[in-house]
């Protein structure tokens, strides 16, 4: 069989099962009490999950070139399913595991390489990937320990969102719902990277090591404070400290993280953020990150580090019974991401409605971006259209 039948056949069990499981699921209530457990483990002793969202939006665009509608799924937090396996081994020690699989179509991050504005093909073939397959051993008194895929230390930690709009603009990560949308010189399908530049490649979150092969420690919280450290297959390691917690009547989530490279090539990264929710509805967030890139100033020509700083600005009120509306404005600036010298500037505000009743929440966006970059390519100037985009989209929790 070849390496492409093997995936097809793994995709297709992967996507019956879960089909089978959802069809059970929705089968045996009919059949029997409401408050029925309709998810059982092969094991009595371990308690199986199964949790997930479908997030899907409409995406409009202006290239300053061209522009269009395309059908996406929203990165800001894609559509997935998870399941998750819990056993108490005593009162102090519980192990469990997580198996996290994406169900991308269409992905507004656009990662393959052609402009989310020049693709045509529709996305007519979802895109499985795995997030997390991990197992976690937990003491209540020294903290956990996670082995396998999943989360750095590290991850994340930009992102600290106190508010409740984080679907349409996440803190340090205002364009990442189109991420995949290019800034471009013409209106040319792009074929050159000089003069076509990915939205993700100039911007960034600079958040930590993503998900990743590692172990990985947390402390137990200590009064809202807790540590993480990691290590990821390959040699890197990264060390981060977090809080969650209320002072002033006001909710707090921050974190602080460093990143260890490991060979040239790589980087060492510090990052963090802070986001702070007053009760009267009125918040703000912070984000910033410096990166020392490997190699990059070796041949003497003076080049520069990457560095994000981020700000935003939001309100949170409970209009109706329907839920909580959040409005947030965010602004971005990033540094020498893409290529030294370059600057680029994102602004977007986000209005997100709860729907409690439905566990779905319907959102809007609107994001403007610009990138300037000093120099020329094939003797023309370096001078890009700037980035225009509206989403409408909705997510639904199960």
């Amino acid at each position: 069989m070849t390496k492409q039948q093997n995936a097809f056949s793994w995709r297709s069990a992967l996507l019956a099962g879960t089909a089978a499981a959802f069809a059970t699921g929705a089968a045996m209530p009919a059949m029997a009490a409401d408050n029925a457990k309709v998810i059982t483990s092969s094991s009595e002793k371990v308690k199986v999950r199964i949790t997930g969202q479908i997030n899907r939006a409409v995406l409009y665009y202006d290239d300053d070139f061209n522009d269009g509608i395309k059908h996406i799924d929203n990165d800001f937090s894609s559509t997935r399913f998870r399941w998750h396996a819990d056993a108490k081994v005593n009162n102090d020690i519980k192990v469990g595991a997580v198996m996290e699989i994406q169900a991308e179509n269409n992905s507004g991050l656009s990662a393959s390489g052609t402009p989310l504005q020049d693709n045509d093909a529709g996305g007519d073939a979802a895109s499985l990937t795995d997030r997390k397959l991990e197992f976690w051993i937990h003491h209540n008194q020294l903290g956990r320990v996670y082995v396998g895929k999943g989360d750095s230390a590290s991850n994340n930690s930009s992102l600290s969102t106190a508010h409740a709009g984080g679907v349409a603009n996440l803190t340090a990560a205002p364009g990442l719902g189109a991420g995949g949308l290019h800034f471009k010189q013409n209106g040319n399908v792009c074929t050159n990277a000089n003069t076509c530049v990915r939205l993700q490649s100039a911007i960034s979150d600079f958040d930590g090591l993503s998900r990743v092969n590692r172990i990985r420690y947390d402390t137990p919280v200590f009064a809202g404070f807790q540590a993480r450290a990691s290590h990821v297959d390959g040699g890197r390691t990264d060390a981060s400290l977090w809080y969650n917690g209320k002072m002033f009547d006001t909710k707090i989530k921050g974190a602080a993280a460093y990143a260890w490279g490991n060979n040239s090539g790589t980087f060492d990264q510090v990052n963090g953020s802070l986001s702070v929710q007053h009760s009267s509805g009125i918040g703000a967030s912070f984000a910033g990150g410096y990166r020392n890139v490997d190699g990059r100033d070796d041949d003497g020509s003076f080049s520069h580090d990457p560095v994000m700083l981020t700000f935003g600005l939001n309100f949170d009120r409970k209009y109706s019974e329907l839920g909580v509306t959040s409005i947030s404005g965010q602004y971005q600036h990033v540094s020498s991401l893409a290529a030294s010298g370059d600057v680029a500037e994102v602004w977007s505000i986000g209005v997100v409605q709860h729907i409690d009743a439905a566990a779905f929440e319907l959102y809007g966006q609107y994001m403007h971006a610009e990138l300037d970059r000093d120099g020329v390519s094939n003797g023309a100037p370096n001078t890009f259209g700037d980035l225009d985009s509206i989403m409408i989209g909705g997510r639904i929790k199960f």
